[in-house]
């Protein structure tokens, strides 16, 4: 009777330390899931959508075609100084 005695009770201290192990456990998780999910929500916060990035890529196709017919009236201008030189001097 007493070997019964004692792995009831062993049993049961077992029972309570596993039972307070698995509460302990389960709090841990549902903070790590909250941490997780106000993670999430900071993460796409911060993702452009698609309009965003269709209208950004407009923009920095606008200011390309912007440079590119700058630079095309700068060197036009540069052919025209150096056609005009060589007409105005004298064969050496």
């Amino acid at each position: 009777m007493e070997i019964a005695l004692i792995v009831q009770i062993l049993v049961t201290a077992l029972g309570g330390v596993l039972w307070y192990l698995y509460t302990d456990l389960s709090k841990k998780n549902d903070s790590l899931y909250k941490d997780h999910m106000s993670f999430k929500t900071h993460v796409a916060e911060g993702y452009a959508t698609q309009p965003q990035l269709t209208r950004a890529i407009e923009a920095v196709s606008k200011n390309v075609e912007g440079m590119t017919a700058g630079l095309s009236r700068i060197e036009e201008r540069l052919y025209n100084i150096n056609s005009n030189d060589r007409r105005n001097t004298p064969p050496t």
